[in-house]
């Protein structure tokens, strides 16, 4: 009886622990996989290695409407955003789209790694080069 007292008790335990457990990381994955209305900081970019621009430390606002904010102003008068799970493509331009980054993004909580290439919107071009970006969201 001790026995079968025992286990009973060790099984209360165990879903116990089991249900404590299991909070609702779902919810927490789903806020993170959203850019809409984010703000993030980029802490490294592979071009800024490459073509001597910088694009560290530069915040960039995924607004609700699909356009970009960046601050410090990179002089992009087109920015828009579009985003389909975990593709992400960037078009920039001065007044009407002209080049795009196009990739895929990998979201955490707190930061997101965006590896991509660069394109030509009229398609008259293409990079061979992989390119990387990590950011940390600003709360």
């Amino acid at each position: 009886m001790k026995t079968l007292h025992f286990l009973i008790s060790l099984l209360f335990v165990v879903l116990c622990v089991n249900f404590v457990a299991c909070s609702n990381d779902d919810k927490d994955k789903e806020s993170a996989t959203r850019l809409p209305g984010t703000s993030w900081k980029i802490v490294h970019s592979s071009e800024d290695e490459t073509d001597g621009q910088s694009f560290t430390g530069t915040t960039i606002t995924f607004n609700k409407d699909g356009n970009l904010s960046f601050k410090p102003d990179l002089g992009f008068t087109y920015a828009r955003w579009y985003q389909d799970g975990n593709k992400l493509k960037i078009v920039l331009g001065e007044s009407a789209p002209d080049d795009y980054m196009e990739g895929t993004i990998t979201i955490a909580s707190k930061s997101f790694t965006f590896a991509y290439r660069w394109y030509d919107y009229d398609g008259k071009w293409e990079s061979d080069e992989d390119q990387t970006m990590t950011a940390q969201r600003l709360e």
